[in-house]
């Protein structure tokens, strides 16, 4: 049986945190697949200034790396190194659109959802109106021109629109406060998302794994909220040191509880969670953030498509409290990528969602500004 090659794509162009991050995840990945059988690991790194540096051997990612290469030149490499399918493990903007646009062009198979399916979900507001057209509950929110808001009322969450991990997150309770919590999503994105603060009743994360047109959700997990601690901040997901280095914050404390199957809220949410992954066009897996109100009505939040295959990521983690062990969940969907025709959606559906966070609306279809 010929060994499959593995292309881990990590790195990122845009952001040293962001930069670190992925190569931890990827070191951790790494470590756990890279003897699986009937499987080779190469690894590509995107450098903060677009450069690339590959794998000169089947080896750790930071210790056999290449030297830099320009990104016409990385272009080529991937074009001839045969690759069975690819692993993209970066998280940043670029990284979770352009990069998998590039894996689409080059017909190199991955895993994970498409680059456009990135683009649209990167736009928190847009992710919004989507699901809830499809009848699932969202926040009332409203994209912030300047740091005055009518049409809400304290308390909302005052964020970036297309960050993650909590970045430039603000609780806000009094008008008082719009200007600084307006200033602060702004350092990370130059659109700012406001949307209406759900009471602190419970929230979960429900993980999806798609087998051809099955979608099996898994356990969900609940993350503990008490008034003083309403929101999750980035130190309860991140561990950023002063150097920039990156740990996952799952290392040193465990913050979350699997919820029970019989748990009044497990298959109300499982209703949603498919219902969000079908209306985004998702395909592999899905993950989705709900918050729940005192009177038990599931509201969406957020959709974290990615999944780096590290054994502490929350995917791999549901999936192993399902039964579904890290490399037995690999493996079902690298053979799944590679059996997929195709190189996914147009890459022009692309070019086209970029505009979308220019939208101007609350809880209406989002209008494309040209």
């Amino acid at each position: 049986m010929r060994i499959k090659r593995v292309l881990m794509l990590a790195g990122s162009p845009e952001s040293r945190c962001m930069y670190n991050l992925s190569l931890r995840y990827t070191r951790d990945c790494f470590d756990a697949l890279s003897r699986v059988d009937g499987f080779s690991f190469h690894v590509a790194v995107v450098q903060p200034n677009g450069d690339w540096r590959f794998s000169q051997k089947t080896g750790q990612p930071d210790l056999c790396l290449s030297d830099p290469v320009s990104r016409d030149t990385a272009r080529d490499i991937l074009r001839h190194s045969r690759y069975d399918v690819a692993l993209p493990q970066l998280f940043c903007r670029a990284g979770m659109t352009d990069y998998r646009a590039l894996l689409e062009r080059l017909q190199i198979p991955f895993i994970g959802n498409t680059a456009d399916v990135m683009g649209i979900t990167a736009n928190k507001a847009t992710t919004k109106d989507s699901v809830s057209n499809v009848g699932v509950p969202v926040p009332a929110h409203q994209v912030m021109r300047g740091p005055d808001l009518q049409r809400l009322n304290p308390p909302f969450i005052v964020k970036p629109n297309d960050s993650d991990n909590s970045f430039g997150v603000s609780l806000v309770h009094h008008r008082s406060e719009i200007g600084k919590a307006f200033a602060a999503a702004r350092e990370h994105s130059s659109c700012v998302l406001a949307e209406q603060f759900i009471p602190a009743g419970r929230e979960v994360r429900c993980g999806i794994i798609q087998l051809g047109s099955k979608l099996e959700c898994l356990p969900l997990q609940e993350y503990p909220l008490t008034d003083r601690n309403s929101i999750r901040q980035t130190s309860d997901k991140l561990i950023i040191g002063e150097a920039g280095s990156v740990e996952l914050a799952s290392k040193f404390k465990t913050s979350a509880n699997t919820v029970p199957i019989d748990d009044p809220a497990t298959r109300v949410v499982w209703d949603m969670a498919k219902r969000c992954h079908r209306a985004l066009g998702c395909r592999d897996y899905s993950l989705f953030d709900f918050r729940i109100d005192p009177n038990g009505t599931p509201y969406f939040m957020e959709a974290g498509l990615y999944c780096s295959f590290a054994p502490k990521s929350i995917l791999a983690l549901m999936a192993n409290e399902q039964g579904i062990g890290l490399e037995t969940f690999f493996r079902k969907m690298a053979g799944q990528a590679m059996n997929r025709s195709g190189v996914g959606r147009s890459v022009e559906t692309l070019r086209n969602t970029r505009r979308i966070t220019r939208a101007n609306y609350i809880n209406e279809p989002s209008k494309l500004e040209t």
